[in-house]
């Protein structure tokens, strides 16, 4: 079974289970869902996704990169953790607590 590098921010996407649609904005859409964490349990998270290569200009894919990299060195009870990213061949998510 695929492990959950939270460590390192890399999470395989077959991890990812995909709920509906809870909104968008200028990088793409926001989804809820459920990240696996063991064998039968999960975590439920929302997933920021960003559109695909074709839709996106480079700046843009950049912001979002950068913007999960500061994320994911956050640590503070009042901010909402990034668990990690997952690249898949049509779109980029970044996981966080689903509050």
């Amino acid at each position: 079974m695929s492990k959950v590098h939270l460590a390192t921010g890399n999470i395989a996407a077959e991890l990812i289970e995909m709920g509906r649609q809870l909104g968008g904005g200028e990088y793409g859409e926001v989804f809820e869902g459920r990240l696996r964490i063991g064998a039968t349990t999960y975590m439920d998270v929302a997933i920021k996704t960003l559109r695909n290569e074709e839709e996106m200009q480079e700046w843009t894919k950049r912001d979002f990169l950068q913007e999960a990299t500061v994320m994911l060195a956050l640590s503070h009870p009042n901010i909402v953790r990034i668990l990690g990213l997952s690249w898949t061949p049509r779109i980029l998510m970044v996981q966080v607590e689903l509050i």
